[in-house]
């Protein structure tokens, strides 16, 4: 079993990978009290970090996966951010999420993945210029 946390700056988040029979489990917690837990996606057999490719990338991976998988980006930017419920909906309404912009260079013969992560979940993968 793989664990992992992210700490955001008003609530934790844990990831327990069980192995490919079962779900990951996403854990949140709030001023130390667990308030959900919540399934993130199939569980997997961990991999040597860097045996990733361009197209092992997918929208719902979890921080924990990609890590596990791909290994830490060449780069990343983190932000707090204001995510509002809907057009429907007043400006006063919605949630502050993590996101995070994730850059892997997979070499000079491909391109870039710029991912984009909200509260631990790949949420957009965009291709990028050639790597180095």
């Amino acid at each position: 079993m793989i664990g992992a946390a992210l700490i955001l700056p008003y609530e934790e988040i844990w990831y327990y990978n069980p192995g490919p029979q079962s779900a990951i489990r996403q854990l949140r917690f709030r001023q130390g009290r667990l308030v959900a837990i919540e399934l993130a996606g199939p569980g997997f057999h961990p991999q040597a970090p860097g045996l990733c490719r361009p197209e092992d990338l997918r929208r719902g991976m979890t921080h924990l996966e990609l890590v596990a998988r791909c290994g830490d980006p060449a780069d990343r930017e983190q932000q707090v951010r204001w995510l509002p419920l809907g057009p429907e909906h007043p400006v006063s309404s919605g949630r502050v999420v993590f996101a995070e912009e994730w850059i892997y260079d997979f070499g000079p013969r491909r391109f870039y993945r710029i991912l984009t992560l909200v509260d631990g979940l790949v949420e957009r993968i965009e291709t990028g210029p050639h790597g180095n």
